[in-house]
């Protein structure tokens, strides 16, 4: 670890240099004076454009430096501050400086304990700032109330394209906020809420959001728990959703009757290319419906069923689908209960059809030689 002492040689350097464009210092115990010297530093440099101090320690006092230097700095778009213990003060003075002119487009503030105040600054902040393209707030302590305020920033702001909420508290009333905002939004094209204790409700009101809404290409929801009921209805939005890419649905205690349900829309959508359903509780049936789905289906590429419940029946129908299916490039089976029988009948069928694919079955029940 270089210190606040090596932090200060570098940014000495910074004052003078010409040519460097990223600066990465991940935990180096900089600390607050650690975060002066650079600061300092990038008033005058004129080339930096990406500066990643997480794990730092920098604390709210090393983020009022900071704001202060890319308030003012005309050259950085990405600043990393992962992990740093800014807390809503320091928050306070980051969103104080996103609320004037600056050149910053990717801003990194997870795992910083932000709470309510902060939160709120921040969401202020992003309904006047004209050039932060991605926003990633994880692990911090943002409820159902700053995601109201946050939606209402998402209706007036025409930059933000990438919002990651992951690991937060927002629950199902605070995701039906943000998808309220889905209708009126026309820039952010992916939003990750993985991690927030969304359930039915929540999903059915994305799935709503994603009914009316034209932009959005990417939804992350790992870890929360939709259910079947959930999958129906985001299932039910994918038959007329012309923009959709990635769908993340991993961990979300889907079954059988949810598998059926994206079966469904799979023969009917046409944009949906990435499709992750890991460790949910998806059997041979749910594999079925899938299966048949995919004979037809000419969009997905990507399709991820690792840790659910497949035997070798459920292999079985793959294998018969992989036969005629040319789209499908990477098929994660990792982690289920597939044997030997399961594996032959896939090997069958990549002998069949020699699609160019990637098939991952780590982790089964393979006999070894």
């Amino acid at each position: 670890m270089i210190g606040e002492k090596g932090a200060q040689y570098l940014a000495d350097a910074l004052v003078k240099n010409k040519t460097l464009t990223t600066l990465i210092l991940r935990a180096n115990d900089i600390g607050e004076k650690g975060a002066e010297y650079l600061a300092n530093a990038l008033l005058k440099n004129i080339t930096l454009t990406t500066l990643d101090l997480s794990g730092n320690s920098i604390k709210s006092e090393g983020a009022q430096y900071l704001a202060n230097a890319f308030a003012n700095n005309t050259v950085l778009t990405t600043l990393h501050l992962f992990s740093n213990g800014i807390c809503d003060k320091g928050a306070m003075y980051i969103a104080s400086a996103l609320n004037g002119k600056t050149n910053l487009t990717t801003l990194n503030l997870s795992n910083n304990n932000i709470g309510a105040r902060g939160a709120k600054d921040l969401a202020n902040a992003l309904s006047n700032n004209k050039t932060i393209t991605a926003l990633d707030l994880a692990i911090n302590w943002i409820t159902d109330t700053e995601a109201q305020l946050f939606s209402d920033a998402l209706c007036t702001n025409s930059t933000l394209t990438t919002l990651d909420f992951t690991s937060n508290r927002i629950g199902d009333n605070g995701t039906q906020s943000l998808a309220n905002s889905l209708t009126k939004n026309t820039t952010l094209v992916e939003l990750n809420l993985s991690v927030n204790v969304i359930g039915p409700m929540g999903a059915e009101h994305l799935a709503k959001a994603l009914a009316i809404n034209k932009t959005l290409t990417t939804l992350k929801l790992f870890a929360n728990s939709v259910e079947d009921i959930g999958a129906q209805n985001f299932a039910e939005a994918l038959i007329n959703n012309t923009t959709l890419t990635t769908l993340l649905l991993a961990r979300n205690r889907i079954g059988d009757r949810g598998a059926q349900c994206f079966a469904d829309s799979l023969t009917k959508n046409t944009t949906l290319n990435t499709l992750n359903i890991l460790g949910n509780r998806i059997t041979a049936e749910g594999v079925e419906y899938l299966a048949n789905a995919l004979v037809n289906n000419t969009t997905l590429t990507t399709l991820d069923l690792s840790e659910n419940r497949i035997p070798d029946l459920g292999a079985q129908h793959i294998a018969n689908a992989l036969v005629n299916n040319n789209t499908l490039t990477t098929l994660n089976l990792r982690l289920n209960k597939i044997r030997d029988e399961g594996i032959q009948h896939l090997s069958n069928a990549l002998a069949s059809n020699t699609t160019p694919r990637t098939l991952d079955v780590c982790g089964n029940g393979i006999a070894k030689e």
